[in-house]
């Protein structure tokens, strides 16, 4: 390793190693100052893209607890909306059954009313 450093840098001073390093650094400061931004950047938008998933997991939650909410209201207002549907029904049947008892008894009157009336003729 000697070997290699000394035919590098030959007679050189530490002093003029120690300028040449800096030199070579200020000389790639732009870019690495560029990478170092990138990395920065891309830390940043990592840490962006998490909050975001979980602000948009927790809205996908709600959601969902929304669409169950209303996916169970809607369930049973179809379930009561059948039974309404039914009793409907048999109230049609009570309803047309009391026509045809009211019917029957308006007839009956009016053959009693006849009869009366027949009786009163002779």
């Amino acid at each position: 390793m000697d070997a290699i450093l000394t035919a590098l840098t030959g007679d050189a001073k530490p002093v003029a190693l120690v300028a040449g390093i800096l030199g070579a650094l200020l000389l790639c400061w732009p870019w690495i100052r560029r990478n170092l931004r990138e990395i920065s950047d891309t830390d940043a938008i990592r840490t962006a893209s998490d909050a975001l998933r979980k602000e948009l997991g927790e809205l996908l939650d709600k959601e969902q607890a929304k669409v169950a909410t209303l996916t169970a209201s809607l369930d049973e207002a179809s379930t009561q909306m059948r039974s309404l549907r039914e009793e409907n029904g048999g109230l049609r049947a009570e309803m047309t059954a009391l026509r045809r008892e009211v019917r029957a008894m308006v007839r009956m009157c009016l053959s009693m009313r006849r009869a009366a009336a027949g009786r009163r003729e002779r």
